[in-house]
């Protein structure tokens, strides 16, 4: 069975200067907090956590998410998962300067389901894991992959969170 190791959520997502989504809240009454994924332009944001003492390597991510309006159960959504670890007093990354993400990982191309407001999840293996160990300063950027050419939703995809795992 796999351990979670963390549930990232809207709330705690950090942004560059540009190309990010919108933090917004869906359901008129419950305020439910998402981030806003555009269909025109891959949008990116950040979490940072650390790698918790039990971590074991091979990591999935799983993207909660719910189309905006979007019901062609025929389209499918691209997300990209990247870890930068960082290994205190090992590493040589100067922060204040640098980032050192390793190689993106891709979703599958994920098909919507046919209502919209409707739960899935994308699943993306974290085969690229930046060497992560545990209690690593880990940061996970999400990206939207919209230019990829096999991202066909139309409108935004809004995530509601995400889970990483250790693959089971």
């Amino acid at each position: 069975m796999a351990n979670s190791m963390a549930f990232l959520e809207p709330d705690g997502a950090k942004f560059y200067t540009s190309a990010y989504p919108e933090k917004t809240y869906i359901h008129a009454t419950a305020q439910r907090p998402v981030l806003a994924f555009d269909d025109t332009a891959d949008e990116v944001c950040y979490w940072t956590l650390a790698a918790p003492q039990s971590y074991a390597p091979d990591m999935v991510a799983i993207v909660h998410c719910v189309t905006a309006s979007d019901t062609n159960t025929g389209h499918d959504v691209i997300f990209r998962g990247e870890l930068e670890a960082i290994t205190p007093g090992v590493d040589a990354v100067d922060l204040d300067s640098a980032e050192s993400f390793g190689s993106a990982n891709n979703s599958a191309a994920t098909a919507i389901l046919g209502t919209a407001g409707y739960e899935f999840t994308v699943p993306i293996t974290m085969t690229n894991d930046d060497g992560i160990a545990a209690g690593d300063l880990v940061r996970f950027r999400l990206t939207r992959y919209a230019t990829s050419g096999s991202d066909t939703v139309v409108g935004d995809v809004y995530v509601l969170g995400v889970e990483l795992r250790e693959a089971a």
